[in-house]
């Protein structure tokens, strides 16, 4: 039986232009940014910049940010020709990626460090370090693996994989902790990297959004305004919290370590416990909003509206039959008969049109056949006979043809 919801839980938000856009601009960032690097250490011999910051970030590093900037600009394009792009691009980054982590747990140098350009530094030289091979290569299998349903979940879980390394290395630069960026000083994530790889991740979530384990952030229900207020908060709140502390900590605020530890707790709490009573008096006023709605298209639905020519239901706009309405509104399968009175309807007309066809015969006219069935209404290009002789009693006129 199909009547009012009770729940918009299951009505999709539609993907906004301005959470496309974000996605593009992201991409689009990293594109710049990994190609201007790429060039310069393929131009190395002719720059003079030795000192440049540009060197921070690997050569490797800057094709595979290159390769999946391009495959994340691809994460909406239609037609087999991109989609096979984008497959390629990720695959062979996550292939790169996959390499240079062997190399790092083997200890051996397989050769694909210095394949675009040559390295100065003494200290595993155009090697990535392990960090961004991992956030790299996790980003596009994510981007190969999107837009399949069979991959559904591998997508997620790069997508995951990609953000708790991420959030680890960013944690590790506001902290100063060096063994969560980096394996020494030479051999890190640099700064030019580390925002590559925050645009790229952003990129992904907004090009997941509504598929997968995101498909949750885009619907019109309680859930999802909690994944989309909450989820926000959870990242970046306790990192941040946890920097002031030991800003405050660095700065002898707090006497003691423990008493640091305590403030922090505390703030969190407070600052959680705030948003959530927040967020239940937003989600109480929607709830209130949408039982007035739904009260007042009950009331409305309470009036149906039926043309008094046709017989015809006005349902959600549209003029339908009543069978239709039966179906759409209550759920209701619907089978035809004649009533008793039709039957006598019926013989009547079935007589008329003999007698019709009788006078038609004797005056030398067209003969018209008796046996017919009569027409359903409206299937004839002209009224019959009879409802225009009564529309002439009435002093209306007849109506035109095809109505």
């Amino acid at each position: 039986m199909r009547s009012i919801p009770t729940s918009t839980a299951g009505i999709p938000i539609p993907a906004a232009p301005l959470s496309r856009a974000l996605g593009r601009l992201c991409a689009s960032l990293a594109l710049a940014v990994s190609s201007l690097v790429l060039g310069a250490w393929l131009l190395r011999p002719l720059l003079p910049i030795d000192g440049s910051p540009l060197w921070l970030m690997k050569a490797n590093t800057a094709l595979g940010v290159l390769g999946v900037s391009l495959a994340m600009l691809l994460l909406d394009a239609r037609g087999d020709g991109a989609r096979r792009l984008r497959v390629a691009l990720g695959a062979s980054v996550a292939a790169l990626c996959a390499v240079i982590l062997v190399q790092w747990a083997a200890g051996h140098d397989l050769g694909v460090d210095q394949l675009l350009a040559a390295d100065p530094s003494a200290h595993f030289p155009g090697r990535t370090s392990p960090w961004t091979a991992a956030m790299l290569g996790s980003l596009a299998l994510g981007s190969a693996a999107h837009g399949a349903r069979r991959f559904d979940r591998l997508a997620d879980a790069a997508l995951v994989a990609a953000g708790v390394v991420l959030q680890l290395t960013l944690a590790g630069y506001l902290y100063g902790v060096i063994a969560l960026y980096g394996v020494d000083p030479l051999t890190r994530v640099s700064p030019q990297t580390l925002a590559c790889l925050l645009a790229l991740w952003v990129a992904g979530i907004v090009g997941r959004l509504g598929t997968g384990l995101l498909e949750i952030a885009t619907r019109r229900s309680p859930g999802g305004s909690a994944v989309r207020l909450l989820v926000p908060v959870a990242l970046v709140l306790p990192v941040l919290l946890g920097w002031a502390r030991l800003l405050a900590q660095s700065a002898g605020l707090f006497g003691s370590t423990q008493l640091g530890v305590a403030v922090f707790a505390v703030t969190q709490t407070l600052i959680l416990v705030a948003l959530v009573l927040w967020f239940g008096r937003r989600l109480d006023a929607s709830e209130s909003r949408y039982v007035a709605e739904r009260e007042r298209r009950e009331e409305l639905e309470q009036f149906v509206a039926i043309c008094a020519w046709t017989g015809q239901v006005r349902w959600h706009g549209r003029w339908i039959r009543v069978e239709q309405y039966l179906a759409e509104r209550w759920g209701v399968q619907v089978t035809h008969g004649i009533s008793d009175e039709g039957m006598r309807q019926l013989e009547g007309e079935v007589a008329a049109r003999r007698t019709e066809a009788s006078s038609r015969g004797r005056a030398g006219e067209p003969q018209v056949d008796a046996d017919a069935p009569p027409r359903a209404a409206g299937a004839d290009l002209e009224p019959p006979a009879e409802l225009r002789r009564a529309a002439r009693q009435v002093g209306k006129p007849a109506p035109a043809a095809g109505r």
